[in-house]
């Protein structure tokens, strides 16, 4: 084995106009390990990076659960929220399903994360996949995989051994696990042993419990049917570490964003809007808005906003979700601090017939 190798990124360093959904993805030249993946696969922008998508943010202390604090600690950065998973690839780069067995096996792994919700607009956006600390702290940073797929025998039954963990191991081995008592879970019995010292010999029931066996290596037995003579086998291979940090940016587009006509006498498309007879269909937009758009003096005690469709609203289609209503000062941020900051606010929704009543 040999220090893991970033081969290929996207978005690609310094990329623009990346879209809002996109994933962030890394291949490297050999497998890696999933474990090694939760706070070393890092993705982050600016403050305002914890809006989601067009004006949509993730966390609206209005909302939310949230602490209070989170949007206001000194010097915090907008990590992006995600999940990962890697995807197997061969040597021509095309996804494998099939187990790899051992080291030699020669696939790589595309490292995946999928943000939760949509990125920011017209955001920088910073990656970092972190090297490991090596022998200081063994379980942290990008590092090659350790533990492989269980590799069955000549096995007449259907159980099977699934495996998890962080070999901490400095050499290679392989775990051999053998039923010597037929059965099902609870009933049969295995042992197992190194394969390199098969005279050791350790012995146990077969449940479906989650077991340590030896530096970091976790099994857990599957199936109903256990054979005596069936064999698994797991190759354990001592980690090769990642000792750079690899960081790139890139920046997303505006998501292409439209604003709401500026007179109810024209469609989005800025043509006119034909007076139909009653039977004739016409396009479902909006007809009129109250407050009218840019309205100046509005009353503080005006709490409604009234939107009239152009036919019937269907009323489970007006959720938190499908309208979003956002506030802020004529000047901005209400301190000056950013003067592009703006605050999406609690509302109750309702729908008549074909108007949506929002009150605030």
């Amino acid at each position: 084995m040999s220090v893991p190798v970033l081969e290929s990124i996207f978005p690609s360093d310094g990329a623009t106009g990346a879209i809002l959904s996109t994933q962030i993805w890394a291949i490297f030249d050999q497998e890696i390990s999933e474990d090694c993946l939760d706070g070393a696969f890092i993705c982050v922008g600016a403050d305002s990076s914890l809006w989601s998508g067009p004006d949509m943010k993730i966390w609206d202390r209005l909302l939310t659960l949230q602490p209070d604090t989170l949007l206001q600690s000194p010097g915090y950065e907008g990590i992006v929220q995600g999940i990962w998973s890697v995807v197997k690839l061969d040597g021509t780069g095309a996804s494998v399903s099939n187990p790899s067995y051992s080291p030699a096996a020669g696939y790589k792994s595309k490292v995946i994360f999928t943000p939760t919700n949509m990125l920011a607009a017209t955001t920088d956006f910073r990656v970092y996949l972190a090297g490991s600390e090596g022998a200081t702290n063994p379980t942290r940073g990008i590092r090659t995989r350790t533990i492989y797929d269980t590799q069955l025998g000549g096995n007449l039954g259907d159980g099977n051994i699934t495996s998890t963990g962080i070999y901490t191991g400095t050499t290679n081995k392989t775990i051999v696990f053998e039923v010597t008592t037929a059965g099902g879970l609870g009933t049969a019995r295995f042992k197992w042993y190194d394969q390199a010292i098969p005279g050791v010999e350790h012995t146990g029931v077969i449940t479906a419990r989650s077991r340590h066996i030896v530096e970091g290596l976790y099994i857990q037995f599957t199936g109903t049917d256990f054979r005596v003579g069936d064999t698994f086998s797991i190759n354990l291979v001592a980690a090769e570490f990642m000792t750079d940090t690899y960081s790139w940016t890139f920046t997303t587009g505006s998501g292409s964003i439209t604003t709401v006509p500026s007179t109810v006498s024209t469609s989005p498309t800025g043509q006119p809007v034909p007076q139909v007879p009653p039977y004739t269909t016409v396009a479902f937009a909006v007809d009129e808005v109250t407050p009218v758009h840019r309205a100046t003096q509005v009353p503080l005690t005006q709490k409604q906003i009234r939107i009239k469709m152009t036919d019937t609203v269907d009323a489970t289609t007006v959720t938190q979700e499908t309208i979003k209503v956002y506030a802020e000062s004529i000047l901005g941020d209400y301190d000056l601090a950013d003067i592009t900051h703006i605050g999406e606010i609690s509302k109750k929704l309702e729908v008549s017939g074909d108007t949506i009543i929002i009150t605030i």
